[in-house]
């Protein structure tokens, strides 16, 4: 969907890269950070000078993404971040702290689902059938490096849900962390080989030795456990 969205616009010059109200509007296949990126190294994509209209567009779609990061960040300080904090109060969504608690439990349990199922299982796909192709921003080398980021802003988030020591979560973390660093596969191709397949799954199971550690030492002792999240579908 994506390559079509953004030839369609390129062939037809569309005169909506120009204006950031109606390029809001524009299909999410030609917008985000997937848009980008094929704008950015696609081959079939990415060959294009300053001043071409590929290049307006690729600067559309990143003040659509400044745009977005913009709101996101002040509805959070103003809206849901207070609504956590004073949740059982009168008008919100949450019954009680608990509740509150919950809800970002289940947040942090899904960044460590999704970074295991997702941004390693989909890539890694069955031993007789690797699919590097489909792993997330393969195409910039950023796999690995998305990992990276968010087991580093899941820590920091697993760390502000709970006061009490956390000693196996953290080991999980930095174990976790350091297979990462040591990883010399960016872009997780080498799971097309028994030993790079190895060193991936590896990752992938240091993972998954978080989520038992977080459910252990944060969700045992506060009496939470994971909700339903947006993928859990109906």
């Amino acid at each position: 969907m994506v390559p079509r969205a953004l030839s369609g616009l390129i062939e037809r010059a569309d005169s909506v890269a120009h204006d950031a109200a109606q390029f809001a509007q524009v299909s999410i296949a030609a917008r985000g950070l997937l848009a980008l990126e094929r704008l950015l190294y696609d081959p079939a994509l990415s060959g294009y000078d300053a001043g071409n209209y590929s290049c307006d567009l690729s600067r559309a779609i990143s003040a659509d993404l400044a745009r977005m990061a913009v709101a996101v960040a002040d509805e959070w300080r103003s809206e849901f971040a207070p609504e956590l904090e004073s949740a059982g109060g009168a008008g919100s969504r949450y019954l009680d702290p608990r509740e509150a608690a919950q809800a970002i439990y289940t947040a942090l349990d899904t960044g460590l689902e999704w970074n295991a199922a997702q941004r390693i299982g989909r890539p890694l796909g069955s031993f007789e059938r690797p699919r590097p192709g489909r792993a997330e921003g393969w195409r910039s080398d950023r796999p690995l490096r998305n990992v990276t980021l968010s087991l580093q802003a899941l820590r920091d988030l697993a760390h502000a849900l709970s006061d009490a020591p956390t000693p196996t979560m953290d080991a999980a973390f930095a174990e976790a962390l350091d297979v990462a660093a040591r990883l010399d596969d960016p872009a997780f191709a080498g799971v097309e080989s028994p030993s790079g397949r190895l060193k991936v799954e590896i990752l992938q199971q240091r993972i998954e030795a978080i989520r038992a550690a977080v459910a252990s030492e944060i969700g045992v002792p506060l009496g939470l456990s994971a909700g339903f999240n947006s993928s859990d579908g109906d």
